[in-house]
């Protein structure tokens, strides 16, 4: 059962484009399917069995992309001439519904225990997040930096989930919104289109959590 709400979906969807062919999005991402299918975070099994669609000498072709991120998958995306295999827009969709959205909101809940307790806006909102950074943590030692609110957020989920009293809620949802935002504004401060990009992101997922801070409120 997907729980993310209509509108958390089409900001995945928004933010990820179609781009029609394998691209490469910049940073620490790999070669990427459309809607934001990045096979640098996949398996070569989980691949197979996510775009079985596709004509096999196209699928051989893109699992040397497997595992690979950052500059390393834009030399090979160009190397390889990935660009080159057409992507079907229907067939990017069936795997977003069937495959990708399940595995990402399972993904979430794996990697903050309670988001199951949140409500659709809000579980959307990380479910993107998820979908854009991956599940990871890294606690370390020594925790990385660069997932310090995700690590914050990790908590609040579960101050959220463990709360006897529901009143408490929207104030949690509020942290959660404000450390999207701070998320942003620390990660990817720059002007470059990545960045602005990223960072609008942040904020984007953070509205959908006040909204959902907001609904609450209201029926409390």
């Amino acid at each position: 059962m997907i729980r993310s709400s209509s509108d958390a979906i089409a900001l995945i969807m928004r933010e990820e484009g179609m781009v029609g062919h394998p691209y490469w999005p910049g940073g620490l991402s790999g070669v990427t399917l459309d809607p934001g299918y990045d096979l640098g975070r996949h398996s070569l099994n989980t691949f197979r069995h996510d775009w079985q669609g596709l004509p096999s000498s196209d699928m051989a072709a893109l699992e040397v992309a497997i595992g690979v991120r950052g500059t390393g998958a834009s030399l090979l995306l160009d190397a390889q001439h990935l660009r080159a295999i057409p992507i079907p827009r229907e067939l990017a969709l069936t795997a977003f519904a069937q495959d990708s959205l399940p595995a990402d909101e399972h993904e979430l809940e794996v990697a903050m225990p309670g988001a199951d307790e949140l409500p659709p806006d809000a579980f959307g909102a990380l479910t993107d997040l998820i979908y854009n950074r991956g599940p990871a943590m890294l606690d370390g030692p020594p925790p990385d930096p660069r997932r310090a609110e995700m690590r914050t957020i990790r908590q609040e989920v579960a101050l959220y989930a463990g709360t006897t009293d529901v009143t408490r809620r929207p104030a949690i949802l509020e942290s959660i919104a404000a450390e999207l935002d701070a998320m942003g504004d620390r990660l990817w401060p720059g002007a470059s289109p990545y960045d602005t990009d990223l960072r609008n992101r942040r904020h984007h997922e953070a509205a959908l959590v006040r909204r959902a801070a907001a609904h609450l409120g209201d029926s409390t």
